[in-house]
């Protein structure tokens, strides 16, 4: 099988798997070597945050991964660096992570969600997250099986290659509300800086 996917500049050949604790330490051990993270909190978060917590839960296809920041004074160059490297470390150790930088007003909005509660629609109108890519393609055997090019009018690029999204949108809540009323969820997450990674439900 020939395999390819692309994220903008960052892209892979290898088909990723679904995650497990070992790839997710061992891709965190790797990117702790390459970059320092006292500016932010580091986060799993979604169904492999829960399903940690709960391996009753079905397994999932990515790491949903969140670097909070407090700060309104951004690096954006470092910022851009430890995006790409997330992924690329995550691909060479074959998993597909879900990255995402976002400020501590969306994180609390995620929180929120995540256990339950639907926030007012104001404050979905001011969160925002920022990313590396606004183009996403995956071709395998030649045949393209998923093509995302998002439109200039849906993002903010605020420096080469990094991307803000404005408002996390009502499909996002309506798909996490889902999954909470399901039992899916539950609202765990993993702070990989305190984490002592052994987990209960």
């Amino acid at each position: 099988m020939k395999f390819y996917a692309a994220w903008d500049n960052i892209s892979t050949t290898t088909p990723w798997g679904r995650p497990e604790l070992f790839s997710l330490l061992k891709t965190w051990n790797e990117l702790k070597d390459k970059h320092n993270f006292n500016n932010y909190d580091v986060y799993v978060a979604g169904g492999f945050a829960e399903y940690l917590h709960n391996p009753t839960n079905p397994k999932t296809w990515d790491i949903d991964l969140c670097y909070v920041f407090d700060s309104d004074e951004l690096n954006y160059s470092e910022i851009k660096s430890i995006l790409d490297d997330t992924q690329s470390i995550g691909f060479k150790n074959e998993v597909f992570i879900d990255v995402k930088f976002v400020p501590r007003k969306t994180w609390d909005f995620f929180i929120k969600l995540h256990n339950g509660k639907i926030p007012p629609k104001s404050e979905m109108d001011d969160t925002y997250y920022i990313t590396n890519w606004k183009k996403f393609i995956k071709i395998i055997d030649g045949v393209t099986e998923r093509e995302t090019q998002h439109e200039p009018s849906d993002y903010t690029e605020i420096y080469d290659g990094l991307y803000r999204w404005d408002n996390v949108g009502g499909k996002f809540v309506e798909k996490v509300t889902e999954k909470f009323n399901s039992g899916l969820y539950k609202g765990k997450n993993i702070n990989l800086k305190t984490s002592d990674f052994v987990f209960t439900q």
